[in-house]
């Protein structure tokens, strides 16, 4: 691990103090499930949902006597939480001939390496990566994955809720656009769930774009359709985990659970001597489940 220093010339002058780098999705869905409740920042290990059931019968009220009928049915869904380190080490002495000379040598004199410039927006770089995968991981993970992916340390939602058998597959849907397929899945999930105040159409920013670009030829976009599907009462919710997948999700947002210990993403930057290196060091835990299958509806539409 370290700095990849191939692409920079030799030092001429480094008067430029402010580091670009490349764009970064960000993690929305983390976001979303934190604002409705269904993300827990204390969850550890294995940890049961609590799930309950209750049928209601009409009887015949003209007699007297009691005849009990119906209950409450109680079960479980499982929120498995895996812990994730980063472990990173830089040596300053790789850049001596590239960037920030000047620093260096300021720093040196004190045997101080922690405090360079470039260090602090290493740091904050790696924690802004690391929400960028923690969302595609939410949606797209699998722990049957080998080698080296990031995408194996947890199963994410698509392969929860394909795998639950009644789930509302809507995949057949059909339609000329975009937006009249994303019309198909409002319609084919029960209006006890659309109807609900949490209930949400999951679908990737680039699938977002597409009906965007559908209304704005008809010059129907309006700042409502932003956030709410054209010609529905269903909400958008645009989030980067699904792009790439043509995949949309339907569901109240409570049917998708989080948790784990995500203030560490952090990271914890230190001087060790022994390595004459500077280490970035972070850990966090992350863990999906969802629960009543049967109120989340899936369509792949591109």
């Amino acid at each position: 691990m370290g700095y990849n220093i191939s692409g920079l010339p030799a030092y001429t002058s480094e008067q430029s103090r402010e580091f670009m780098y490349k764009s970064i999705l960000g993690s929305q869905t983390i976001d979303l499930l934190t604002s409705a409740g269904s993300f827990d920042p204390t969850a550890k290990g294995t940890q049961a949902v609590q799930l309950i059931d209750v049928d209601v019968y009409f009887q015949d009220g003209s007699t007297c006597g009691r005849n009990p009928m119906g209950g409450a049915t109680l079960s479980q869904a499982k929120l498995t939480v895996n812990d994730i380190k980063i472990n990173t080490n830089y040596c300053v002495k790789d850049l001596l001939k590239t960037y920030a000379v000047e620093d260096m040598k300021a720093t040196m004199k004190g045997t101080k390496y922690d405090d360079a410039l470039f260090l602090d927006t290493i740091g904050n770089l790696v924690s802004s990566n690391t929400a960028s995968v923690v969302e595609k991981l939410t949606w797209v993970g699998d722990v049957t994955l080998t080698g080296t992916t990031n995408m194996k340390f947890a199963d994410g939602y698509l392969k929860q809720i394909k795998a639950a058998p009644e789930h509302i597959n809507l995949s057949g849907v059909t339609g000329s656009t975009v937006t009249a397929k994303l019309q198909k899945v409002f319609a084919g999930m029960p209006i006890e769930v659309s109807g609900a105040e949490d209930f949400r159409i999951f679908i990737g920013k680039d699938i977002f774009n597409s009906y965007k670009a559908e209304l704005a030829e008809k010059n129907l976009f309006t700042p409502q359709a932003e956030t709410e599907l054209f010609g529905t009462t269903g909400k958008l919710a645009v989030v980067d985990g699904l792009n790439g997948t043509g995949e949309v999700v339907a569901t109240r947002m409570r049917n998708l659970r989080a948790g784990g210990e995500m203030d560490a993403i952090e990271m914890e930057k230190w001087y060790s001597r022994e390595t004459d290196s500077v280490n970035l060091d972070s850990s966090f835990s992350i863990g999906y489940t969802i629960v009543y299958p049967i109120e989340i509806g899936h369509a792949k539409i591109t």
